[in-house]
């Protein structure tokens, strides 16, 4: 798994959102107010408030079987190598967003038989799409 590090964060990610607890949250008293432009007001877009998953479904279902089978395969090799919190929670994303998308990917690489069986609160089950 590859992690960004600066300085004297060590081992510790400096991107948000991600899966740790002793990371640094955001400060609503250090917010920068918006950008007054004439009648309207430039501010920074909550990425939070978005739905990710149908811009990636439809772009799946828009591939031929070769480019579906090439993405699958390379992103299941490289999933293979992350905690397995971490392919559960990618594959629901792959899932919610096309249900044949998700279970190219869970079956190239994934054991998700062992993490069902696991089935933890901060690891949901997919929602079929």
């Amino acid at each position: 798994m590859t992690e960004l590090y600066i300085g004297v964060a060590g081992s510790s990610p400096n991107y948000h959102p991600n899966s740790y607890d002793d990371t640094p949250k955001e400060a609503p008293e250090y917010k920068e107010p918006g950008l007054p432009l004439g009648d309207v007001i430039a501010d920074r877009y909550d990425s939070r408030d978005v739905d990710d998953y149908t811009q990636a479904g439809n772009l799946w279902r828009v591939l031929d079987e070769d480019q579906k089978n090439r993405t699958a395969l390379a992103i299941a090799g490289a999933l293979g190598a992350a905690r397995q919190d971490i392919q559960m929670r990618q594959l629901c994303h792959f899932f919610r967003a096309d249900a044949d998308y998700g279970q190219r990917v869970a079956t190239l690489k994934v054991d998700t038989d062992g993490m069902l069986r696991q089935n933890q609160p901060n690891n949901p089950l997919p929602i079929n799409a």
